[in-house]
């Protein structure tokens, strides 16, 4: 009990409050990186598993779906599910052709061919890229489009945008949000670089 070999632990800090959360969150980084312990973790938590962890399994339904690196799952989801666990709001189903991919009526950008004809793009909301005016440079692709909602999310707030028909989702600091006077209705330019673009 004193010095494990491994240590179990079923969502430690579910039911903490959010400053001590912080605070334990700390301590096991602390505790893991100063001890030869394993320590086996179940989170519903992506954010925790992504402070604490250096490899990690997503489950559904009792069975290991992928596993890897913490930033194999976070950058390179295999599956929908995955994807969506960790929070790439952009996820569209699309059909590929050389190192172009086409979701409804836009043209998009790839930085390599895929492997098939068709799948999903997945592009997390962090790297969309909001501006008044239609972006270049390492920007591949740039599309017009109007916000439909914009959400508070405390930190950060969460951006809707309508491109055709399909809604981009993006985050924008309050200082992005006042500088380019976002509301609902605004007519906005969604960018994004060809690299960000995770194909499966």
């Amino acid at each position: 009990m004193v010095d494990p070999e491994i240590l179990l632990l079923d969502e430690p800090l579910s039911a903490l409050d959010p400053g001590f959360r912080e605070e334990i969150r700390a301590g096991l980084k602390k505790l893991h990186r100063d001890s030869n312990v394993t320590f086996l973790m179940v989170t519903h938590d992506f954010a925790e598993a992504l402070s604490l962890s250096d490899r990690a399994a997503i489950m559904n339904n009792g069975k290991i779906i992928q596993a890897g690196t913490m930033e194999d799952i976070f950058k390179r989801p295999d599956s929908t599910f995955v994807a969506d666990f960790v929070g790439m709001k952009n996820l569209f189903a699309a059909q590929f052709r050389e190192t172009t991919e086409f979701t409804g009526n836009l043209e998009i950008e790839l930085s390599v061919k895929p492997l098939n004809g068709k799948g999903y793009i997945a592009i997390r909301p962090e790297d969309i890229v909001l501006s008044r005016e239609e972006l270049t440079s390492s920007m591949r692709n740039s599309f017009a489009g109007n916000i439909t909602e914009i959400s508070d999310r405390g930190l950060y707030y969460e951006a809707g945008i309508m491109v055709e028909n399909i809604t981009f989702k993006s985050l924008v600091t309050k200082g992005a949000l006042l500088d380019l006077r976002l509301e609902e209705g605004t007519r906005i330019f969604v960018s994004f670089k060809a690299t960000a673009i995770h194909t499966f």
